[in-house]
């Protein structure tokens, strides 16, 4: 994930809707964990 975060201006926004849409990890697995990173837990605003 770090190579990729320069390369895209919205990279938080992703993180932040695929914690929202994905909360429990459930659609990740390794390969997706070690290039985009673990699902982070969404925050109730």
């Amino acid at each position: 994930a770090g190579t990729l975060v320069p390369r895209y201006p919205q990279w938080d926004e992703f993180q932040r809707i695929r914690s929202r849409l994905d909360p429990e990890g459930r659609f990740s697995n390794p390969y997706l964990d070690r290039v985009l990173g673990r699902v982070r837990a969404a925050v109730a605003a």
